[in-house]
């Protein structure tokens, strides 16, 4: 069987908070090893355009389609939210285990699951991660998204809370994502913390994507 790599289209997206259009008639299209930059202002339409890919938010009309052996039907990729999204009832290490073996009962590839050590986070691995700092809630959640088996990573303001030891290990991450001709779409404001990683900027302004 011929593997699926990895794509993300998105044809006429239209979403509404109530009247007011946030994303009004979007398009695009990545492929395989692609690191997209989304960019704009505050109210662009950038989280609300990772939350649609992540089937956290419905859109009003469009299609959003995520191509890859690693994303199942119906099924979406795994979104690094700001600040992340846990669970205040597991710890750190468990995040971590929990997330192995939700992949591994998929049928999924986990080649590169870290320790906490892995994340500098071993003083900490039994702590509740509710208790824990935001730039170690980051750490977390960006070894979940290796430990996740996926090859589409959706990453909003991921550099929150990182030092910059926590940058350069999520450019590597990102860096190794894209060699294997996976696909990350991330939204950041801070455009140096991916210098030399993005192959494509999708600018939003307005809801539309506009002239880079």
């Amino acid at each position: 069987m011929t593997a699926r790599l990895p794509r993300v289209v998105v044809e006429d997206l239209v979403v509404s908070y109530g009247a007011a259009p946030v994303l009004r008639g979007l398009s695009f299209e990545v492929g395989p090893g692609s690191c997209v930059r989304v960019a704009g202002g505050n109210g662009a339409g950038k989280t609300t355009l990772l939350s649609v890919l992540a089937g956290l938010l419905p859109a009003d009309s469009g299609v959003v389609r995520v191509e890859s052996d690693t994303v199942q039907p119906g099924d979406h990729p795994p979104l690094l939210a700001s600040p992340p999204q846990l669970f205040p009832y597991l710890s750190v290490h468990e995040h971590l285990l929990m997330t192995e073996r939700f992949a591994l009962e998929r049928g999924l590839r986990v080649d590169d699951a870290p320790t906490p050590a892995d994340l500098e986070l071993e003083h900490v691995a039994d702590s509740l991660a509710e208790r824990v700092s935001l730039g170690q809630r980051q750490r977390l959640a960006i070894g979940m998204l290796r430990t996740s088996g996926s090859d589409v990573w959706l990453l909003d303001e991921p550099f929150n809370g990182l030092d910059q030891a926590g940058v350069a290990a999520l450019r590597e991450q990102v860096a190794v994502l894209v060699a294997r001709r996976g696909v990350a779409v991330v939204a950041a404001h801070q455009a140096s913390h991916l210098d030399g990683l993005v192959t494509s900027t999708l600018q939003l302004d307005g809801g539309q994507e506009a002239p880079t």
